[in-house]
């Protein structure tokens, strides 16, 4: 997968929001909010913009930060919605994983990390 040019015969539009919540001189914290869903999309996307995704080997993703290792894809979905098939929207919200390595969280103000808004751990709702 790779950007290719708009007019290239398999081009297909992807969209997506980048936000920037939290950065020190290692590393950045970013929401990232995808509008369509091509394969690798967000990967692409931030590896095509020179910022690949920490331990993103395929896309050019440090694999070290800082001095430590990335154990791997610093990639982590805190909050998913998708139409249910009863009706209505299905929403899954998840806080950051507790082995998300300390340099992923020591990006907030002051090193105290900070969290993607979306929720807490294991919140589920289905929306009308």
């Amino acid at each position: 997968m790779r950007v290719c040019p708009p007019d290239h015969p398999d081009a297909e539009d992807a969209v997506a929001a980048i936000a920037p919540l939290a950065s020190n001189a290692t590393a950045a914290l970013v929401e990232l909010s995808p509008d369509t869903g091509r394969m690798h999309q967000l990967r692409v996307h931030m590896a095509s913009i020179g910022r690949p995704i920490s331990g993103d080997s395929r896309y050019g993703g440090a694999l070290m930060l800082g001095g430590t290792a990335v154990p791997r894809l610093m990639l982590h979905a805190a909050r998913l919605v998708f139409p249910h098939p009863e009706g209505g929207e299905r929403r899954i919200t998840r806080a950051d994983p507790e082995r998300f390595p300390g340099h992923a969280r020591s990006t907030g103000p002051g090193g105290a990390g900070t969290r993607a808004r979306g929720g807490s751990l294991g919140q589920e709702e289905i929306a009308p």
